[in-house]
């Protein structure tokens, strides 16, 4: 007999990760500073974009020689959701983090190290495949943080807030890839 839970890790984690992790609130990471730490081979669910062009930055620590994956993904099982999650990602180095001056979008996204939009390959759990979802692929040149910044697609053009009226939900995960 398959476990409930042994169906779903196989299905959304392969059974090698971590379980996913739900904050008790949702955490501030508004800057590199204040980022969120998250392990490799873990999840964090139920993250929202709440106000005006809310940032949410994460830290996780890699090791020189192995390649990551970092993405978002929409763990809502209303397809109609889907259109109102359209994340953008940046990956900053500990360089790139120590070179930022204003903190503006400007400013992070030419420090970046790499950034996407759309993911319309190795996407996670995104069912309805619309690549409204984010993916970093990462292979380390040192050991130490990288630190990622999700933010709401519509604000990388207009920071005046989301074109729609409620906080769309997303989840994040850090992947060790085992090539």
């Amino acid at each position: 007999m398959i476990l409930p839970w042994t169906a779903l890790c196989v299905f959304l984690f392969s059974c090698n990760k971590k379980a996913p992790s739900t904050p008790a609130a949702e955490p501030d990471g508004s800057t590199p500073d204040l980022a969120i730490a998250i392990s490799v081979d873990s999840s964090i669910t139920g993250l929202t974009f709440d106000g005006v062009c809310d940032r949410d930055w994460f830290k996780v620590n890699v090791t020189n020689g192995s390649d990551y994956i970092f993405r978002t993904f929409d763990v809502s099982q209303n397809p109609n959701d889907f259109e109102y999650t359209d994340t953008y990602m940046v990956l900053l180095t500990a360089a790139g983090k120590a070179a930022l001056t204003t903190g503006d979008f400007a400013d992070i996204t030419s420090n970046a190290y790499a950034f996407n939009d759309d993911c319309f390959s190795n996407c996670g759990n995104d069912p309805a495949g619309g690549g409204t979802m984010s993916t970093i692929n990462f292979s380390s040149d040192y050991t130490g943080a990288v630190y990622i910044l999700v933010l709401p697609y519509e604000c990388t053009e207009d920071l005046t807030g989301l074109k729609n009226a409620f906080n769309p939900e997303y989840s994040f995960e850090a992947i060790k890839e085992i090539i």
